[in-house]
């Protein structure tokens, strides 16, 4: 249908301003040179990558292991609030809402497993590169993997921030 003349040079493609850099969108293409023309093509542009998803279906409260997990090549092009890219990163953590098979598995379905409870007492390990000290103390907060609370050194009487590395156990970097 277009009529345009042969472009000498080689075409250059563009996003136009504005447009999504991925799932549908428009793409410019320019003939730069001594012949000029610029057209506008939709296209889909879709973006493939392992992702862990589901092995079969499960139920909300269901605590993940290596079983119900795989890691599969899926168009992520549409998935802006995220996705799971590694198996161990879904392990051990618990589904907010029931799910069926082959589901891509994103951070908002799962909550970490609660590893320190409130008001239970605690090892605190203070370590730096070169020396390591364990210390009793007690979670003033719940506490997830990876989360930071508030601990109370039960010697000291101090009000500590640790990060929580174990069941019962925090960590502070010196």
């Amino acid at each position: 249908r277009l009529r345009l003349p042969a472009c000498p040079n080689p075409l250059q493609a563009f996003l136009p301003t504005g447009s999504p850099s991925r799932g549908r969108t428009t793409v410019g293409v320019r003939c730069s040179g001594t012949v000029t023309w610029k057209i506008y093509v939709s296209a889909r542009v879709r973006i493939m990558q392992k992702v862990v998803v589901l092995k079969h279906p499960v139920m909300r409260g269901q605590q993940l292991s290596l079983q119900d997990l795989l890691l599969e090549e899926r168009d992520i092009s549409n998935y802006s609030n995220g996705y799971i890219a590694q198996i161990n990163d879904a392990v051990q953590h618990i589904m907010r809402r029931p799910a069926t098979i082959g589901t891509i598995l994103t951070p908002r379905m799962l909550k970490a497993i609660t590893l320190v409870h409130r008001g239970k007492n605690v090892v605190i390990v203070a370590k730096d590169s070169s020396f390591l000290v364990r210390m009793s103390g007690k979670a003033l907060m719940n506490g997830a993997k990876g989360e930071r609370i508030k601990v109370q050194n039960l010697r000291s009487k101090r009000i500590i921030e640790a990060t929580v590395s174990g069941a019962n156990q925090v960590t502070v970097d010196l």
